[in-house]
């Protein structure tokens, strides 16, 4: 690559090795003619080394959510692997790692993945004199953890505050939380929602027996777990979990209290391709979310268009970004507050309805045609192009 290339770094406080949604976007980037580096952290047990270089846009990288077989551009990935695991100081640990790996590598651009490295970006930017953009993947100040949280809430909020007005540049994951921040903050953000890429790929091997309903995604706190678990009592179909988070030992003390372990399996956190595999041959996809705070009732995770491009049903939420996509095409059945009941009488409705089940999964595949990160990525590359314009030979 050419030195003169501009040098694009993207901060986040997850590991990069596992987040496609990440992924995607150096992917694009990458295709767009920018050298790209992701900077984030190790998880504990997590696979890969430190750093790594990963093909952006090839057919492997596609599949992991890199993006569709459209160039060979090359991103890196740079993973710290932390002394402290959570709490205050982890976030402080790796927000002063972020730092000086900003100061003392070549960065012509930052980019700041949610508030929890906004601190770092700014002050580098304003060090080295470049431009900086802020990735809302989150409504942070609203997610449930800090909503059950005031004190340490904030906290946050004066982050908040004292930095988005600092990012005029930005996008957001959604339309409501972009207009959240217009409303806040008077800031005009882009809105890059964190779709599935479009690729046709051989259907993958059947990782288990029989029909199962699918939960992906982190297990956390405000993810309805708690009522899904206990629902599973009623529903006709065992539950496969892919992911983790500071959710799973409550999810396995209610698995073994409520006497679920043959019917309710834990796979941990999976990579990409295997992750597929579960969501192929899913009867239908879960995809829960409590009204804690915005956050949550603005949401729009990547695991609804996952389902959506496997030609899975779901159940999911009656909120304002979900009503979006079902007003084009009708994938999911939508339940208006998350109770025991409320999943108990969904689920059952699309096992024991064929025809409902058969007209969701057959308007998976136009809605996939129109809800696909192609559709998402040149607004994404427009962001950055306004600031940091690069010619491609």
């Amino acid at each position: 690559m050419n030195p003169k290339t501009p040098h694009i770094c993207i901060a986040l406080m997850d590991d990069p090795y596992y987040k496609q949604s990440a992924i995607r976007v150096a992917g694009a980037l990458a295709r767009a003619g920018y050298k790209v580096t992701l900077v984030g952290r190790r998880l504990p047990g997590a696979s890969g080394g430190g750093t790594t270089t990963a093909q952006a846009g090839v057919g492997k990288a596609g599949a992991s959510g890199g993006g569709p077989a459209a160039a060979s551009q090359p991103f890196r990935q740079v993973r710290f692997s932390c002394l402290f695991k959570k709490g205050v100081t982890s976030y402080a640990e790796m927000n002063i790692r972020l730092f000086f790996y900003l100061l003392f590598h070549k960065v012509d651009l930052v980019c700041a993945v949610n508030l929890d490295t906004i601190l770092p970006c700014w002050m580098i930017s304003v060090i080295k004199r470049v431009p900086r953009v802020y990735d809302a993947r989150e409504l942070f100040t609203e997610m449930a953890e800090l909503v059950a949280r005031p004190r340490i809430q904030k906290v946050w909020l004066r982050i908040e505050r004292g930095m988005v007005p600092r990012f005029p540049n930005g996008y957001a994951v959604c339309q409501s939380i972009a207009d959240e921040f217009h409303r806040r903050y008077g800031v005009q953000y882009a809105v890059v929602r964190n779709m599935t890429v479009l690729e046709d790929h051989p259907r993958s091997p059947r990782p288990l027996e029989g029909p199962y309903l699918l939960y992906q995604g982190a297990v956390n706190h405000g993810r309805g777990l708690g009522a899904l678990i206990p629902a599973m009592r009623s529903i006709g179909l065992p539950l496969v979990i892919c992911g983790s988070g500071n959710y799973m030992r409550e999810c396995r003390e209610l698995v073994k209290h409520y006497g679920l372990e043959s019917r309710i399996v834990f796979t941990g956190q999976l990579m990409p391709t295997a992750l597929r595999q579960y969501t192929d041959h899913a009867y239908a996809g879960i995809n829960l979310v409590e009204r804690e705070g915005l956050n949550q009732y603005y949401s729009l995770p990547n695991k609804l268009f996952d389902y959506l491009h496997a030609g899975v049903p779901q159940v999911t939420m009656d909120y304002p970004e979900y009503q979006r996509v079902q007003a084009a095409f009708e994938v999911a059945v939508l339940i208006p507050e998350l109770t025991e009941e409320e999943i108990v009488r969904a689920t059952q409705h699309l096992i024991e309805d064929p025809l409902l089940y058969s007209r969701l999964r057959n308007n998976c595949e136009p809605a996939r045609r129109l809800f696909n990160w192609q559709a998402e990525e040149p607004v994404l590359v427009e962001v950055f192009r306004r600031l940091m314009p690069v010619n491609i030979r």
